[in-house]
């Protein structure tokens, strides 16, 4: 599983010791959510930090981080977009 914005180079790989009873957990859930079993891992470990960050920041503080993260998808949509008028430029220079 790959964060936007992030490049193979930048992504670690690591092995874990697990009981078998919580795999088969993990696998199950992953299967639910139509993730591969790293994807639920990564998901979930993600997640456990969101939650130390919510007890850290309160309510006024989550509000902010809820506004950096629609200005940051706002930003990244309209990065998608420049990038495909760039393309459409291209193109047509070569008509």
């Amino acid at each position: 599983m790959r964060l936007e914005n992030e490049k193979i180079g930048d992504i670690d790989s690591i092995g874990v010791r697990m009981p078998s009873a919580l795999k088969a957990k993990i696998k199950a859930s992953a299967k639910a959510n139509k993730h591969s079993m790293n994807a639920e891992i990564v998901t979930r470990l993600e997640s456990s930090f969101s939650v130390e960050i919510t007890e850290k920041l309160g309510k006024d503080g989550l509000v902010l981080v809820d506004i950096i993260l629609d200005l940051k998808g706002i930003l990244d949509d309209e990065r998608k977009l420049l990038s495909a008028y760039k393309e459409a430029f291209e193109a047509l220079k070569k008509v």
